[in-house]
């Protein structure tokens, strides 16, 4: 039997709500957060004029982490995961629920954790897409934040790279933002990477060359010291002891390395094949960085990371090592990859403790295995070009 999701207005009371201040939504149920997801979207949609309106409530089928109007399971989004796609005129598996909601789809993000959901939805007729996500509880961040900054940056640095941005908002305890659809296919996989490498990583300069290549530590970089991190890697057993220490002398010699904005996340599924060239979607890990944070996730996710690795000394702006433009020391690019990987590892030791039991763990527990494959190869480009 399906459930009811109340939305709490109608499209006609949005303004006097707006000014009145929505409501929070309720607090997310461990059981059962797609319905909460689409509890929140509800709550937005009925705030913000940007978005299209329902005066009713909607069927929808709801299977994991995904919710899809009933009349649009024959449709297919790429927000929706690739194992997820298909099988939606099976009513196995498959729940119901009601809700005062226009979107046709809501998803989960992937990572979606602790108590506010983190969520994204499409309207195909208008053309949007909106994504919902609660502030870090550390930093007081939220990933739509970035988004939006990044809007602002690629104005001018890369506008073509970006969807383009219509509102944001927040509304009880979650950001949100509202953008444009982007016509096109995901990547996907990746092989698909391998095949478009070069374009990725030209289309990617663009944005590096717009907004400007700098020169740091990575001290200055990370306030955060690394050899604590480092060790505690050690002590996992991740990484072979050698190359273990290779790293260590990387963290101890501080070398410059190159910095701009970065996308910070381009995978296969936030890359899309359009008729106008590859575009970026999901900039809510951009931010000012080393440029090897998009080139680690390039290298980690391609299914021919050599190449990869053959490309970047070539299309990267910068070259090779030696001096920089102020005649300081700085690290090749291998090694600037290398220590990059590392970084990444860095995180394994409190994200795996926070992933117990998550459905996602097995699946990170296989990514940071394959990171660590591409260290030591990064690794061995450093030995062997010297680097």
């Amino acid at each position: 039997m399906g459930r009811v999701l109340g939305r709490g207005a109608t499209r006609t009371s949005r303004r006097s709500q707006h000014a009145a201040g929505a409501a929070a939504p309720p607090a997310a149920s461990d059981e059962d957060r797609t319905l909460t997801a689409l509890r929140l979207v509800a709550a937005i949609e009925a705030t913000e004029e940007a978005l299209p309106g329902v005066a009713g409530a909607v069927e929808f089928a709801v299977r994991g982490r995904v919710a899809r109007r009933a009349g649009t399971l024959d449709g297919d989004t790429h927000l929706v995961p690739v194992g997820q796609r298909d099988g939606w005129r099976d009513p196995v598996g498959l729940r119901t629920a009601s809700a005062t909601v226009a979107a046709d789809t809501v998803v989960l993000a992937k990572f979606d954790l602790d108590g506010q959901v983190k969520a994204r939805a499409r309207y195909a007729d208008a053309g949007l897409t909106l994504s919902v996500q609660p502030r870090d509880v550390a930093t007081g961040v939220s990933g739509v934040q970035r988004v939006v900054r990044a809007q602002e940056v690629l104005a001018s640095a890369a506008p073509r790279l970006v969807p383009p941005l219509v509102a944001h908002g927040r509304v009880g305890g979650s950001d949100y933002v509202v953008e444009g659809w982007l016509d096109g296919q995901p990547l996907d996989n990746g092989w698909a990477m391998a095949e478009v490498m070069p374009e990725i990583l030209q289309q990617l300069v663009r944005l590096y060359a717009g907004y400007g290549v700098a020169w740091s530590a990575p001290s200055a970089i990370w306030s955060d010291p690394m050899r604590p991190l480092w060790l505690a890697v050690r002590e996992s057993g991740l990484v072979p002891e050698d190359s273990w220490r290779e790293v260590g002398l990387l963290i101890d010699g501080d070398l410059r390395m190159r910095t701009s904005w970065v996308h910070g996340d381009p995978v296969a599924s936030n890359i899309l094949s359009t008729s106008e060239g590859l575009r970026f979607i999901d900039w809510e890990h951009s931010r000012p960085g080393p440029l090897m944070v998009d080139v680690a996730k390039l290298h980690l996710f391609s299914r021919e990371p050599d190449r990869v690795l053959d490309l970047l000394v070539d299309l990267l702006p910068g070259g090779q090592g030696g001096l920089d433009p102020g005649g300081a020391a700085r690290m090749g690019p291998y090694e600037e990859l290398a220590l990059m990987h590392a970084r990444h590892l860095m995180g394994y030791p409190a994200r795996s403790r926070r992933l117990v039991g998550h459905p996602r763990a097995k699946v990170y527990e296989r990514q940071t295995a394959r990171q660590v494959e591409r260290l030591l190869s990064t690794l061995e480009r450093v030995t062997r070009w010297g680097t």
